[in-house]
């Protein structure tokens, strides 16, 4: 539902903006905005939630699941940002927003490294055999070449390297903040940049999700509890069939035939 309604209020927000519509306020615009915001949190941070919730498998559980997913959400934004601008006449505003995006995907990344890190040694410290499963499924596994090539190289490492290149090389070049983030940011490397986040963001999900999903599934299973029939299995006759001295032959027939519907 929040996927839903998030497209639906920022399309309506696109069509306000390259449309010419009169009777439009600017306050509807700004809470259309708001809410367009709000919508775009809860997408970003359900996909993290979800799979943490499942807990079938033990590496989801970990909160740190649910907190790379968010930031690696904000990265994408951060991205998407930067890679707009391509598209758009590069005046002083566009400049200003691009060069905010990629300060605050700087910091992102690095939030970025220390949650996946958090969530490495929560795997390789597990004494559960099913996130040892995933451990080594990260780290060398079906799992690895997405983790390492996509997400921890293109995403953390190369993304990092050239927005924070693009900062130092934009750094006290010109007293026109303009000027400055035009040499600083070039469409290359806003390219290159938006691609290698986008790319990283995708090799985290395929990732966690290869990591997590086990195809021994007893390794994931709790220990069973000693089984205790419960007033609504003896209502709806799932119990053992009765013996043929207590019932007789007719009872004992139909005994197995309710143990038989419970099994299949």
């Amino acid at each position: 539902w929040a996927v839903a309604l998030l497209t639906a209020v920022a399309a309506a927000l696109a069509l306000a903006r390259f449309l010419y519509v009169p009777w439009l306020r600017r306050c509807a615009m700004v809470v259309a905005e708001i809410v367009a915001c709000g919508l775009a949190v809860v997408v970003a941070v359900y996909a993290g939630l979800l799979l943490q919730t499942l807990s079938g498998v033990r590496l989801w559980s970990s909160p740190w699941v649910p907190a790379l997913f968010a930031l690696s959400a904000a990265s994408c934004g951060c991205a998407l940002l930067m890679a707009g601008a391509l598209f758009v006449e590069g005046d002083g505003s566009v400049r200003k927003a691009v060069r905010s995006a990629a300060r605050v995907d700087v910091v992102v990344i690095v939030a970025e490294a220390v949650a996946a890190a958090g969530l490495l040694a929560f795997a390789l410290g597990s004494d559960h055999a099913g996130v040892r499963a995933s451990a080594t499924s990260l780290m060398h596994g079906p799992a690895a070449l997405p983790w390492w090539a996509a997400f921890v190289a293109c995403g953390l490492a190369a993304a990092l390297a050239v927005e924070v290149g693009c900062l130092v090389r934009g750094h006290g070049r010109s007293r026109s903040a303009a000027k400055a983030v035009a040499k600083a940011y070039p469409a290359a490397a806003l390219a290159l940049a938006a691609a290698l986040v986008l790319v990283g963001a995708l090799g985290l999900r395929a990732a966690v999700v290869e990591a997590g999903a086990q195809r021994p599934l007893e390794l994931q299973e709790a220990e069973a509890p000693a089984s205790v029939p419960s007033e609504n299995e003896e209502a709806a006759g799932l119990r053992s069939a009765p013996s043929a001295e207590e019932s007789g032959g007719e009872g004992s027939a139909t005994g197995r035939e309710d143990v038989t519907l419970w099994s299949n």
